[in-house]
């Protein structure tokens, strides 16, 4: 018997009674977890941006000592507060410069799906953030 390919409303309340047993002792963190099904996107941009401070690298530093302080090339440098996004294919490209497309291809939520790609199976991402802790984990379908 193959698996379902979707998490159906069924399979929901099973993981649900499954993480109630996680946290049968934290019963408060259970309302802080949430279950995302994800799909692979082959056409997903992975996005390098400038972080909080709007610099690329750390701001008002040279991070890769070329002379100039704040340049493009010192997006993503070590330490700095850059972030990593995925941009759904479907959705619009970031206007945020400068920016870089790391790679192609990447899981996003199933609400942003277009088609199901061959090769990939989907997969649920579950997610706790409290407020000095967070962790996740993938189960894969």
């Amino acid at each position: 018997e193959q698996p379902a390919t979707d998490l159906d409303d069924a399979g929901r309340p099973q993981i649900q009674d499954d993480l109630k047993l996680v946290f049968q002792d934290q019963p408060d963190q259970l309302s802080k977890t949430q279950l995302i099904v994800q799909h692979f996107d082959p056409s997903a941009r992975v996005r390098l941006l400038p972080g909080l401070d709007g610099q690329p690298g750390t701001a008002d530093f040279d991070d890769n000592v070329n002379g100039v302080i704040d340049d493009a090339s010192e997006l993503g440098a070590t330490f700095s507060d850059d972030l990593c996004v995925v941009e759904a294919s479907q959705e619009p490209a970031s206007q945020i410069k400068p920016s870089m497309v790391l790679q192609r291809g990447a899981y996003v939520a199933t609400q942003a799906r277009i088609t199901q790609p061959a090769g990939h199976p989907d997969r649920i991402l579950v997610l706790f953030e409290g407020l000095d802790n967070s962790w996740s984990f993938v189960l894969d379908r």
